[in-house]
């Protein structure tokens, strides 16, 4: 007995589709375990950009520039995280107050604080005053640049002086530089005094 093709063909289609039905008949999809949660969620970034340059203007006037090697916004944190970051805070003149770079920054983006860490580097352009240190918070609404008092802050002018210390805090209103929890270094004497 032989059989024709089209009929065998016909009836290994047939065994083929029964097959493929019991077999998508008992696979089942957990869907609660494939989505995710809010807390996973708020940990993708809505927006991720690379070699980014951010200029932040005020009533016409320029007072901030941000660029970054990469940038990542999440908008339910109001958040954005910033690798090698490099920044330019401006005065109502346009002249440079403040600039520096950190090798990981936050920005928070209700107030514009940001948190620096890592390697961090500021020049205050005032007093020519370079700092260095692990972690500072900068708060453009309050002008003041501050380290948490665990870490030690380098401060170098650019008159050679060296002051090494804990509990940094500068405040760009009244240009004071202090360390309240103590600092040691060599200060020099300027000519006119």
């Amino acid at each position: 007995m032989t059989r024709s093709c089209p009929a065998f063909c016909r009836q290994f289609s047939r065994v083929l589709i029964v097959t493929a039905l019991l077999i998508f008949v008992s696979c089942t999809f957990e869907y609660d375990q494939m989505l995710l949660s809010d807390e996973e969620k708020a940990l993708i970034p809505d927006v991720r950009l690379e070699n980014l340059a951010e200029r932040v203007y005020q009533d016409g006037d320029r007072v901030l520039e941000l660029r970054s090697a990469e940038l990542s916004t999440y908008e339910s944190r109001q958040l954005q995280e910033l690798i090698d970051l490099e920044f330019s805070q401006y005065d109502a003149e346009g002249l440079l107050r403040v600039s520096g770079k950190a090798a990981f920054a936050s920005r928070n983006l209700g107030n514009d604080d940001i948190l620096l860490q890592d390697v961090v580097e500021i020049f205050l352009a005032e007093d020519s005053s370079t700092i260095r240190g692990e972690e500072f918070l900068f708060s453009p609404s309050q002008d003041l640049i501050w380290s948490p008092d665990g870490y030690e802050v380098e401060l170098v002018r650019e008159d050679g002086s060296v002051i090494r210390g804990r509990g940094f805090v500068v405040d760009l209103v009244v240009q004071e530089i202090r360390f309240d929890r103590g600092a040691s270094g060599r200060l020099k004497e300027s000519a006119d005094e």
